[in-house]
């Protein structure tokens, strides 16, 4: 991601401050990440009489004032932050040549600038626009590599959904079986009188099982065990040719996944005979030869209704759909179709998005003409369209945590009447599907009190909840 490279991290700070040079808090941060990369950049960053200056010295410095802080900085550097006023392309290419960054991480500042200039060109040269459209998107901005580029991808095993390689490697298969003492879970309040008081923090500790709330840190526990296994699963199976897992089991009973693993292969006698040396191989030894990767790739068949079918397990949020199996349309994976949607917001630009979306492997370039005619099949229907321009704001996959679960309806539009609540569904309508939008309509209504629509005070809002079927696009309002 864009927003984790130093220099990125840099020019962003520094925008804020150009923006508003009273927030004390920015120009703390733009201080700590000039004196971080100042060794790495070409042309001095402070002022001769503060270049000697300790961290702590510069800080005290930069939180009297705004001129303190332009004062310990180089002149150059304190005339671009001046520029406020300017283009916003012209302002980013001015930080940069004061900072002499040119060279430093070049391939993140080649795609910032190239997402600057498609931004003034989709929208208006607007900093203070910008900065709340990049905070808004920042997750979504990364660099892709090219596909015919001869090395290794590293990515996240959430990243990896729906891709697969040759040869996977797995280096620590060893996440934690149980949800960490210092998280917080936020639970019911049965503990308070209060009329305002709905929920309260409460670390996760075993000490809650002599409380009313044992039941909750059970079902904690439970569900982090079965996110666990699903992460293996999904890591396991992005795999063609080759899988490799590196883990290091504990003494303990199941702390992590890597001693379930090797409990569950000594107990195995089909795999233990593979099992020499703290070491489970099988499998040929010969490389496969290289081949020629079709633009379909065959799905698990075998191993997805293996997992299908084992009812004890909460299934990944992977579709089998998105290994997209030969004669399978592109339209027919949801998890897909869900996460395009997800990147729509009222005024997004749809070739923006949908761009987004190839950047981050989520769809192939070729594919996504078929995609953008999916979306805007769905976008363009009426009532969706009439709620996108009414909308006061939208939220999408926001996760509500709940006694009974977390929820995480697709798409929530606050309009100035009412709220609407909106589920996208690929299979064909059941009740399943309607008694999960009436949880997501119930966890709405509770919080309604403290959501402020502008036009009704007293806060006697409507909420609706509706079932969107992305095949047959039939929208169902569910009572």
């Amino acid at each position: 991601l864009l927003k984790n490279a130093g220099a990125i991290r840099l020019l962003l700070s520094l925008l804020k401050h150009s923006l508003l040079p009273q927030d004390s808090l920015t120009r703390g941060e733009s201080t700590l990440l000039l004196w971080q990369l100042q060794d790495q950049l070409t042309k001095p960053v402070f002022a001769q009489e503060t270049a000697n200056y300790s961290l702590h010295a510069l800080l005290l410095q930069a939180q009297k004032s705004s001129e303190q802080f332009y004062q310990m900085l180089n002149p150059k550097l304190h005339q671009c932050l001046k520029q406020r006023n300017s283009a916003l392309l012209h302002l980013v290419n001015e930080l940069i040549a004061a900072l002499g960054m040119q060279h430093l991480q070049s391939e993140y500042l080649q795609r910032f600038t190239e997402i600057v200039y498609q931004y003034e060109i989709d929208h208006e040269s607007d900093l203070a626009a910008f900065i709340e459209w990049w905070h808004d998107t920042e997750n979504s901005h990364c660099i892709k590599s090219p596909d015919n580029e001869n090395a290794v991808v590293v990515l996240t095993i959430h990243r990896a959904k729906g891709l697969q390689y040759p040869v996977v490697l797995m280096p620590y298969a060893k996440r934690a079986l149980k949800t960490r003492s210092e998280n917080i879970m936020w639970l019911p309040n049965q503990s308070f009188s209060s009329d305002w008081l709905d929920y309260i923090p409460l670390n996760f500790s075993e000490n809650l099982t002599k409380t009313s709330y044992g039941e909750a840190y059970f079902e904690e526990t439970e569900l982090a065990l079965v996110d666990a296994l699903n992460i293996l699963y999904v890591a396991f199976t992005r795999a063609e040719d080759r899988l490799y897992v590196l883990a290091t089991p504990k003494e303990n009973p199941l702390p992590n996944t890597a001693s379930l693993l090797y409990n569950y292969i000594k107990d195995n006698n089909e795999l233990n005979s593979y099992f020499n040396d703290e070491v489970l191989q099988f499998g040929s030894e010969v490389a496969p030869e290289k081949k020629v990767v079709p633009n379909e790739k065959p799905a698990a068949t075998s191993l997805a209704k293996t997992v299908d079918n084992l009812p004890a397990l909460r299934k990944p949020r992977l579709s089998i759909a998105d290994l997209r199996a030969p004669k399978v349309k592109p339209f027919q994976s949801g998890i897909v179709l869900h996460n395009l949607l997800a990147l729509f917001h009222k005024d997004s630009n749809r070739q923006n998005c949908l761009q987004t979306a190839v950047n981050l492997n989520l769809i192939t370039e070729s594919e996504r003409n078929i995609w953008q005619s999916k979306v805007d099949e769905i976008l363009e229907l009426e009532t969706i369209k009439t709620w996108n321009e009414q909308s006061i704001w939208q939220l999408n996959e926001q996760e509500f945590v709940t006694r009974e679960g977390n929820l995480r309806p697709d798409k929530i539009y606050l309009l100035p009447d009412r709220i609407v609540v909106l589920d996208y569904k690929t299979g064909k309508p059941n009740e399943e599907h309607h008694t999960q939008v009436r949880a997501y309509k119930e966890v709405v209504a509770s919080l309604k009190s403290y959501i402020n629509t502008g036009n009704n005070p007293n806060k006697n809002i409507e909420i609706d909840a509706y079932l969107l079927y992305t095949q047959s696009l039939e929208l169902i309002k569910v009572d």
